[in-house]
This record gives structure tokens, C-alpha cells and sequence, in this order.
């Protein structure tokens, strides 16, 4: 969650805002409305998928090894939010 929170502070301005959203369930997101650059290597090799950094890459790894998954979100408005939930 580290991760995350840090990513959202490093790449938003001044005047963005960051949330922080746990649940339903084994389930927390960090949220931002800033202007999200994510560079690196896409997810799981999927040409649409979008862009992420190691850092992204990692948390994603962490939560596939807990059977768990981790969801990307750019909305058109922009920003970014990152989702990890987890098996019951």
C-alpha cells in the first residue's frame, strides 16, 4: 500500500487530491486526480493495457502470489486509481 500511496503523491501536482478506499471485503484502492504519466512495461503483456513502472509491477506481482488481483483505472477526467482485492 506503501507503494501506491507514495506513486500517487510522486506523480500528482499541488492541487490534486488522493483517496484512500478500503473495501468491500480484503479489498483497499488509492485513488488520485492529478496527471498520472505510468511508464514501463505494459501488464501482462497486453498491447491495450495500460503503461506501468516497476514499482506497479511489483505490487501486482505481490498480490497475484496471495491469489489476488490488482486493477488499473485512468478515467477520461483524469487521474488514476489502483486497486487490490484479495480471496476471502
Amino acid at each position: 500500500m506503501r507503494n501506491l500511496i507514495d506513486n500517487a503523491i510522486r506523480h500528482t501536482g499541488a492541487q490534486a487530491h488522493i483517496w484512500l478506499e478500503v473495501g468491500p471485503g480484503p479489498a483497499f484502492s488509492v485513488s488520485d486526480d492529478g496527471a498520472n504519466q505510468p511508464v514501463g512495461e505494459r501488464m501482462a503483456g497486453k498491447p491495450s493495457a495500460p503503461r506501468i513502472g516497476l514499482g506497479l509491477k511489483i505490487v501486482s506481482r505481490i498480490a497475484e502470489i496471495h491469489s489476488g488481483r490488482m486493477e488499473i483505472e485512468k478515467p477520461k477526467s483524469g487521474g488514476m486509481m489502483v486497486r487490490l482485492s484479495f480471496p476471502c
